[in-house]
């Protein structure tokens, strides 16, 4: 008799052939734990080879690092270069070393040529502050015209200076001179102050002024006159000889004795222009 498989039945051979294949293939586990291990053998390998190779990898790496500096930085251009290339002006020790034509002098500012000083091109025009047109500061408000300019024009550095007008440290026995200038930034009392001056006292040897020259002889009382700021003169510390202006010293005091400086009292100088008692007496 033939015999019949159960319906729906079947072998129990093929299924237990699937679960050995499915019990067989990979998993992500597994898959997971393969590339760890292949990892971790690198790894390995590499701390090998570096404790074999140190000295090989040491310098591998400082080459490494050395090029990685260079790719970072700017590239050195030829600008770079030249700016580095120290610049020889005309006035320098290095300079030019020839004399100029008149009326011309050498450049402080004029930077040499390829560091090649030449007369063409280191001498230029000597001019001075004659030369400048524009306005001065507030805080040097004054133009000094003899000043030399540095180059060949004229600026406000070169030409304006402070004057002594504001100054204010003259002592007892100096004149301030308002129209002194300065040469730099303060005044100094050199600058602005000058000695009190009398006729008897006129120069920075205490000579009484000088009216022979004039043609005149010196005023009575000539310590007692002070000079002005430009010096004294012969208006104010001079007057005539004796026999265009007759002094004191002919005059007749009666009962009383003639003044010390009667021989030099100008009766012109006198009350209404005339010798008297009181003017060329004493008691």
């Amino acid at each position: 008799m033939r015999r019949y498989k159960r319906k729906g039945g079947s072998s129990s051979a093929p299924v237990q052939q699937l679960k050995t294949n499915i019990g067989s293939e990979p998993t992500i586990t597994n898959s997971v734990s393969g590339s760890f291990s292949n990892i971790k053998r690198y790894y390995n390998d590499i701390i090998t080879y570096v404790k074999t190779n140190f000295l090989l990898v040491l310098v591998g790496c400082i080459i490494i690092i050395f090029y990685m500096y260079l790719l970072s930085t700017d590239p050195v251009t030829q600008e770079d270069l030249d700016s580095n290339i120290e610049k020889i002006k005309c006035d320098s020790d290095r300079g030019y070393k020839g004399s100029c034509p008149a009326g011309k002098k050498v450049s402080p500012t004029i930077e040499c040529t390829n560091n090649e000083c030449t007369k063409d091109e280191c001498c230029i025009n000597e001019v001075n502050c004659s030369t400048y047109t524009s306005t001065c500061p507030t805080d040097k408000p004054v133009i000094n015209r003899e000043n030399i300019c540095e180059t060949d024009t004229c600026n406000n550095t070169d030409c304006c200076v402070k004057n002594c007008k504001s100054f204010a440290l003259c002592g007892s026995t100096q004149l301030l001179n308002p129209a002194n200038l300065c040469e730099g930034d303060d005044c100094t009392v050199s600058e602005c102050c000058e000695e009190k001056r009398t006729c008897l006292i006129s120069d920075e040897d205490s000579m009484p002024f000088n009216c022979e020259i004039y043609g005149k002889i010196l005023k009575s009382a000539a310590g007692g006159i002070d000079c002005l700021l430009g010096g004294c003169d012969d208006e104010l510390c001079c007057r005539e000889s004796e026999r265009d202006n007759p002094t004191c010293e002919s005059w007749d005091c009666i009962n009383k004795r003639k003044l010390a400086s009667a021989n030099t009292r100008l009766c012109s100088e006198g009350e209404d222009g005339n010798c008297s008692q009181d003017y060329c007496c004493k008691d």
